[in-house]
């Protein structure tokens, strides 16, 4: 099983602070484990992350197709 922890971004702050200090715990109890974020990783990213654009919400529309959005997180 891996887990998946999903957030439309990873822009400096709490939020990012917070699901980095998840990944650390998860890595240190050997769990495998992804980021699922709308945000592209950047340098000196020490979390796995999978890029997922369809997660980064703001701007887009109400005509968004949730089931294209299932199908990249899968």
């Amino acid at each position: 099983m891996t887990v998946a922890i999903v957030h439309y971004h990873l822009h400096r702050g709490g939020v990012r602070t917070v699901i980095q200090a998840q990944s650390e715990a998860l890595s240190n109890e050997g769990v495998k484990h992804v980021v699922l974020s709308g945000s592209a990783p950047t340098a000196g990213d020490t979390v796995p992350i999978a890029h997922i654009p369809e997660l980064n919400y703001a701007g887009q529309d109400e005509t968004s197709d949730p089931a294209k959005l299932l199908a990249a997180l899968d």
